[in-house]
């Protein structure tokens, strides 16, 4: 019997025998479909940017014609790439927590197949066919919302022109190009992710050793850092052509510092609070402090969105001195007001995705953590013990983490404030801060969508028959 027929055999007979995996799978083709969605977007506005850049039109003509050395217009293009490839980390690791929760949320299935004789390479195999199968459902039913939402880009202004439906329909060959590229990134590192578990007949165990994160990292950060500060002071906010690479070169050194210094003192933090009274916040802390790796992994991104968060404090969308000075350059204050609503719109698609990944990760660890949350229950610990541990692990690191990127990215976006005199402050750091904590909201209500599966999972608890 070859894979394919081996799964789907396995697969309906889950679903006939109603053993509740069938909820490990909607929730990857649910994860997939929103990831798809998001990433045939992205291509269609990086087209629209292209096909704008190559045949301006109306405005577009003189914003093409600013710089004689070079197509203005390319500045859009530059960042709808970049946008682009900060999508890849997001769907290697929704893959990554797909495949390891296809694995949790079938142990007993997988362990008996290994019993029955199935070798490790062959489990790895099935676990890759299903991802793969489960992916091109998701890709299918993203591209039909992708198109199904197109209608709605009229409401959007890019270039100071109102965004044409048409404009972000791809040729047939970039649609086929962005799914085989999701597919692959998915196939990749579902069989990657397979490397970190081991798979016995007594069940499911995880390979990888956490390793302890060295000081020497916090030195390397902040000579980023004071290199990043440099680089910024030397460039003209109200240039035409230095106003993209503005945000360009915080943006990427600081990607590489928030790598650097975040996960060490995370794991700090979390070593010191653990001595702190109460035992929630003890077991949350200490499962930080024995896999800092991991918490990086799960809540890092955030770092990132902080970021441009942060640096939406330099939005001209509020009227103060400063959105006064920068209207008097007509093709910076375009790209300006541009790459707020971009940020605004990237922020929401990554609070999504976000929410999804840590909704992955914690279905898993419910599925893993199955037997300990078993045996805690029958000695009379609460079941929102779990929940209540569950949001201080996953969403304490995120606050941390996403307050110091969204200090670094305000302190940026001052750098650039300080030349202007009339600024109103607080009422952009308020606007700025109220975006960043949409997506603690949205991270929190991911953690508490799992209680649900865990209450499901405590009352399947009954004595088996002799």
């Amino acid at each position: 019997m070859n894979t394919a027929v081996l799964v789907s055999t396995l697969s309906r007979g889950s679903r006939q025998a109603r053993t509740g995996s069938a909820v490990v799978s909607v929730v990857a083709v649910t994860a997939m479909t929103l990831t798809s969605f998001a990433a045939f977007l992205l291509a269609g506005g990086t087209w629209m940017f292209y096909r704008r850049s190559q045949e301006p039109f109306g405005l577009l003509v003189e914003l093409s014609s600013v710089s004689d050395s070079f197509n203005f217009l390319d500045n859009w293009l530059i960042l709808a790439v970049i946008a682009c490839t900060l999508l890849i980390p997001g769907v290697v690791s929704l893959a990554s927590q797909s495949a390891v929760l296809g694995v949790s949320g079938r142990e007993n299935r997988l362990a008996t197949l290994r019993l029955l004789g199935l070798s490790a390479r062959q489990i790895t195999r099935m676990t890759v066919y299903e991802s793969g199968i489960q992916a091109l459902i998701g890709i299918v039913f993203g591209f039909a919302l992708s198109l199904a939402c197109l209608p709605f880009a009229r409401a959007f202004t890019f270039q100071s022109e109102f965004i044409r439906p048409r404009e972000m329909l791809l040729p047939w060959w970039a649609y086929l190009l962005v799914a085989l590229v999701l597919l692959l990134l998915v196939v990749v590192s579902s069989a990657w992710s397979m490397q970190r578990v081991r798979v016995s007949p007594l069940g499911v165990a995880k390979n990888d050793v956490p390793a302890t994160l060295k000081a020497g990292r916090v030195v390397a950060g902040l000579l980023v850092i004071a290199g990043a500060m440099l680089v910024l002071v030397q460039i003209n906010l109200f240039s035409s052509t230095q106003a993209a690479l503005a945000v360009l070169v915080p943006l990427l050194i600081a990607i590489a510092m928030l790598n650097l210094i975040l996960p060490f003192v995370l794991q700090t933090m979390s070593r010191l609070a653990s001595y702190l009274p109460g035992s929630t916040h003890y077991v949350a802390t200490q499962r930080v402090v024995a896999n800092g790796r991991q918490a990086w992994r799960r809540s890092g991104v955030m770092a990132f969105f902080g970021i441009i968060a942060g640096f939406l404090v330099t939005s001209p969308l509020l009227n103060d001195g400063f959105s006064l000075e920068l209207s008097t350059d007509r093709q910076a204050n375009i790209l300006w007001q541009d790459i707020s609503t971009g940020s605004i719109i990237a922020l929401v698609f990554g609070f999504a995705l976000t929410a999804m990944s840590v909704f992955l990760g914690q279905t898993s660890s419910v599925y893993e953590d199955a037997d300990l949350t078993r045996a805690l229950h029958h000695v009379g610990v609460n079941k929102h013990f779990h929940v209540r541990v569950a949001v201080l692990e996953v969403l304490a690191p995120m606050i941390i983490i996403s307050l110091a990127g969204f200090a670094l990215g305000s302190l940026l976006g001052l750098a650039i404030l300080g030349m202007v005199a009339e600024v109103n402050l607080a009422g952009r750091l308020v606007a700025a801060f109220g975006m960043l904590a949409c997506g603690w909201i949205a991270a929190a209500a991911a953690v508490v969508a799992t209680q649900p599966l865990r209450s499901q999972l405590l009352a399947q608890v009954s004595r088996k028959n002799d």
